[in-house]
């Protein structure tokens, strides 16, 4: 019985796809009518066969190629007749730019769309290609301020003295938007560049025991990021070896940014390329998507290394900066455990965002306190 239904199913979907070819053939120049037509076909099968919609859509996805693309003409043909019927100003445009329309409405929240018709002044003269970035751009928009409507009334400023692995413990659970980071590399690394008047000590714990540190700290931040969250963290090719399983086991790496410094190091200088660049870990937690309208952003990142007294692998505020846009909102959190002189504080008050910082180090304390109360102009 299912088998014969089946046939006479194929039977019936086969002969109106033939009908449809046979308007093209003729030269039908109107689209609507053709999709009104794909409509009659929807009518008359759900008539004849008592069938769902879904049914209907499952039954015609199992045809051969030819109707295959017959079913995706088909589902397009009828959304755009139905969003024509709710909104009938949209008739006016070409068929192609309304089926973009259309078919980007996965639901009403994500709808680009509304009564007052706005939008349509807005696309009339732009090709079909300028109207699937223009939707693409209004959707994120959109959904910029519905993040920001969320928390638009929490202000978080919180610097802490103390072990990261003892202080995250404390912080909310779900609450963090942003992890941007730089732990030490486990290199025994000591900054041969000097300013006028300093040269930098060694960095601490930065030895082999920082990959039992690292791991230990993913393993807290995991739940107190959001179900979507963006994570950022600063290290070297010599140890990515190391980092990686270790990184992968809390948050899967998605990314390398490759930040190049504008400036080289010193070490073998006769012997060795000079190194000019760092590398930044880019992690996501859920499906979380970046926050750019226009240009997608790459993963060379170009801004000068900072020559500074204050902390020997000081980080670029603009760097930060970036980084903080393309994943977070206004008033969104962002969290540094490993704060060194603060410049992930400076880039987030910059940018409008919450921020909480740790460090250990009441020296680099003092520093991000000064440089938080000279508006980051501390050097």
């Amino acid at each position: 019985m299912v088998n014969n239904i089946q046939t006479r199913l194929d039977d019936f979907f086969k002969q109106k796809a033939q009908e449809i070819d046979k308007l093209f053939e003729i030269g039908e120049k109107n689209l609507y009518g053709i999709a009104e037509k794909f409509k009659e076909i929807y009518d008359e099968a759900e008539r004849e066969y008592s069938l769902t919609k879904k049914q209907v859509y499952i039954n015609l996805k199992k045809e051969s190629k030819r109707m295959t693309i017959a079913y995706s003409s088909f589902v397009k043909s009828i959304q755009v007749i139905n969003f024509t019927l709710k909104y009938p100003k949209y008739k006016q445009l070409p068929f192609g730019n309304v089926s973009e329309i259309a078919n980007s409405i996965v639901d009403e929240t994500d709808s680009i769309v509304d009564e007052t018709d706005s939008i349509v002044d807005e696309i009339k003269d732009k090709t079909q290609s300028e109207v699937r970035k223009y939707i693409n751009k209004k959707k994120k928009q959109k959904k910029t301020k519905q993040r920001k409507e969320k928390v638009k009334d929490i202000k978080i400023a919180q610097l802490i003295e103390g072990n990261c692995l003892e202080e995250i413990k404390k912080l909310k659970d779900n609450s963090i938007d942003c992890l941007i980071t730089d732990p030490p590399y486990g290199i025994g690394f000591q900054s041969q560049h000097r300013t006028a008047t300093v040269k930098h000590n060694k960095i601490l714990q930065d030895d082999n025991t920082v990959y039992e540190l690292l791991a230990k700290t993913l393993e807290l931040i995991s739940p107190k990021l959001k179900e979507k969250a963006h994570i950022y963290i600063f290290t070297s090719w010599k140890v990515l070896i190391n980092l990686r399983p270790i990184i992968n086991k809390y948050f899967p790496i998605k990314n390398i940014l490759v930040w190049v410094k504008n400036n080289w190091s010193m070490g073998d200088l006769e012997g060795n390329y000079a190194e000019q660049y760092e590398l930044i870990l880019f992690c996501s937690k859920g499906k979380k998507e970046l926050n750019f309208e226009e240009k997608r952003p790459t993963n060379v990142l170009q801004y000068d290394r900072v020559v500074s007294e204050l902390h020997p692998t000081e980080k670029p505020v603009d760097l930060l900066k970036f980084l903080i846009k393309n994943s977070t909102v206004e008033n969104e959190t962002i969290l540094d455990p490993f704060a060194g002189s603060g410049s992930t504080a400076i880039a987030c008050i910059e940018t409008k965002r919450n921020w909480i910082l740790i460090e250990k180090e009441l020296e680099y304390i003092d520093i991000i306190k000064e440089r938080i109360k000279e508006g980051g102009k501390v050097r």
